[in-house]
C-alpha cells in the first residue's frame, strides 16, 4: 500500500498488485486535499492509515463503498445539443438557389456547392460565424437525405 499524490491535488491510498509479468495498482480510497485525517506518519517515508480506515477496510465494505462512491462521482448524463434546423427560406439564401433544387442535387454537386459557399461564410474569410455555423448545419441536413 502506498500514498499517491494526484495532480488535482487529492491523495490516494493505493495498492501494488501483479497481474502477470506486470506491476499494476488500484486506488483504494480517495483522501483528499489533506491526507492527515486518514494517515499517522511517525517520521521517515513510513506512515500508518489510521484505525478507521483499516477497520473499513477489513470489514469488506471498503471496497465496495469506494467502487460504489467512484461510479457515483463519474456518472453523469448530459443531454446532446439540438440540431439547428433549417428552413426552406433560409436554405435558398444561404445556397443561391430554391430548396428543391438542392434536394434534387447529386451529393457530389451538393459538396462542391457547399465548399464555394462555405469560402464566402467562413469567419476566417470575413464572413460571419453563425451564417457559417448555419450553412454547415444546413448542408448536413440535407446529405442526411442523400443517404
Amino acid at each position: 500500500m502506498y500514498l499517491a499524490h494526484l495532480p488535482t491535488g487529492h491523495f490516494m491510498l493505493r495498492e501494488s498488485h501483479r497481474d502477470g509479468d506486470i506491476l499494476r495498482s488500484r486506488d483504494l480510497f480517495d483522501l483528499g486535499p489533506d491526507p492527515g485525517q486518514f494517515i499517522v506518519y511517525p517520521g521517515g517515508n513510513s506512515f500508518y492509515v489510521s484505525e478507521e480506515v483499516e477497520s473499513w477496510f477489513e470489514s469488506g465494505r471498503g471496497e465496495q463503498k469506494f467502487i460504489r462512491e467512484f461510479m457515483d462521482s463519474h456518472r453523469q448524463f448530459h443531454w446532446p445539443e439540438p440540431k439547428v434546423r433549417v428552413g426552406d427560406d433560409r436554405l435558398s439564401e444561404l445556397f443561391g438557389l430554391e430548396a428543391q433544387a438542392l434536394r434534387a442535387m447529386s451529393r457530389r454537386e451538393l459538396t462542391r456547392l457547399f465548399r464555394e459557399k462555405a469560402h464566402q461564410h467562413h469567419p476566417d474569410k470575413g464572413g460571419e460565424h453563425d451564417s457559417f455555423v448555419e450553412l454547415a448545419a444546413a448542408y448536413a441536413e440535407l446529405l442526411q437525405g442523400k443517404k
